[in-house]
């Protein structure tokens, strides 16, 4: 089997034979550098601490040229990169605040409206905060 491999001591990326290894509950896959003969070992158990995915050139150049694809919005680049959807993304959210501003602007109608008795304005509040828990 053919696995990818990177040896520290050359700083060289390749792919290699590679033969299963385990022990224990531990698994991996081993081969020898091309150049230097060094062991080389690719993690198959714990894939997190597998030293490849840190160490290797060309997982480094691949996660480069894929960083645009794994912007998220709000972090930096996304404004740039993927313009249309920031501008949809932008006039929700302002929808949602005018939205938000004229319910409240309506709240507050209808309670200086009922403020004058005090009967009615326990009500009001009431009925404000009854309409704010069910929608």
């Amino acid at each position: 089997m053919i696995i990818s491999f990177w040896c520290r001591d050359c700083r060289l990326d390749q792919d290699i034979p590679a033969i299963k290894r385990e022990f224990r509950d531990t698994e991996w896959f081993s081969g020898n550098c091309k150049k230097c003969g060094n062991l080389v070992k690719r993690h198959i158990t714990e894939k997190q601490d597998d030293p490849y995915f840190y160490e290797s050139m060309k997982i480094r150049y691949e996660r480069e040229c894929m960083k645009m694809d794994l912007i998220q919005p709000g972090e930096t680049g996304f404004e740039t990169f993927y313009k249309k959807e920031y501008d949809k993304m932008e006039l929700a959210k302002e929808k949602w605040y005018n939205k938000e501003a004229e319910k409240k602007k309506a709240r507050d109608a209808f309670l200086k409206k009922h403020s004058e008795n005090i009967v009615e304005k326990n009500i009001a509040k009431k009925i404000i905060e009854r309409e704010m828990v069910h929608g």
